[in-house]
């Protein structure tokens, strides 16, 4: 009995083939199946693909706007209050200020002599810059002798009762103000020597420098002293042919300090 089933819907699903592929829907349902088994994943996927594309790009673009809009915060503008605006920009010193000046030499020397006094003989320790010690120590270093830059060591050494270095860390000031710079002229009993002085500006190589120290703790003057400094040194002189280029060489060689009274 099931043998004669199974022929009889045996011959019903012939005859459905056989009416389907006259009337051409086997092939349509053919067509279909390999379109939604094959063809349909291809597309899903290829759409993701694109799809996932666009997504990060629009992703990339939104974190970097982000990025760029934080902070969220208001910038305020930082106000300065100065009274003199003019010490902030550079100024042109004159150097011949004197008749007694007599050469270009003698007027440079009087600017790097002043120069070399306050870096050596002046220190303010108001605000306790460690860098800014290092910084005065090289200048001397650089524009002294072995033997005078040694003497200055000696003079900042915590052995010298009076070494300005015990107020380091304290609102103390050593205020120098120079008073005079002269050049004594060269004493020779050679003729020929002086001749050559008075006829060629010889570069000076010693100089007597008055100046004034007044020592400030709290901004208030508490002591003042003046005194007499007798300076050797070796300079090479402006030359104007030189090239424009070319360094000035100075170096203190012997410095002697009197106090006036």
């Amino acid at each position: 009995m099931s043998d004669f089933i199974s022929q009889e819907e045996q011959k019903e699903y012939n005859e459905f083939i056989k009416a389907s592929v006259n009337d051409g829907s086997f092939f349509k349902d053919a067509r279909d199946w390999y379109i939604f088994r094959y063809v349909q994943p291809i597309c899903e996927r290829t759409i993701l693909f694109f799809a996932n594309i666009i997504a990060g790009f629009v992703t990339y673009i939104l974190i970097i706007t982000i990025f760029n809009a934080l902070p969220m915060k208001e910038e305020k503008a930082i106000i300065i209050k100065s009274k003199d605006q003019s010490r902030y920009f550079p100024t042109i010193t004159p150097l011949r200020d004197s008749v007694d000046i007599k050469s270009i030499d003698e007027a440079v020397l009087k600017y790097i002599l002043s120069n070399y006094i306050k870096k050596r003989e002046g220190f303010d320790f108001r605000k306790t810059n460690i860098e800014a010690l290092n910084n005065q120590m090289n200048y001397v270093k650089n524009n002294s002798s072995i033997q005078e830059y040694k003497d200055f060591q000696n003079f900042l050494s915590r052995d010298n009762p009076e070494s300005p270095i015990f107020y380091f860390g304290r609102d103390f000031q050593r205020v120098v103000e120079i008073e005079s710079v002269e050049f004594p002229e060269r004493k020779t009993n050679n003729l020929a020597a002086q001749a050559k002085y008075f006829v060629v500006s010889d570069v000076p190589v010693t100089a007597n420098i008055r100046y004034t120290i007044t020592n400030k703790v709290n901004s208030v003057a508490t002591s003042s002293q003046r005194y007499l400094v007798r300076v050797n040194f070796k300079f090479s002189g402006v030359n104007s042919k030189k090239n424009s280029n070319s360094r000035l060489e100075f170096m203190v060689t012997s410095y002697k300090i009197y106090k006036i009274k």
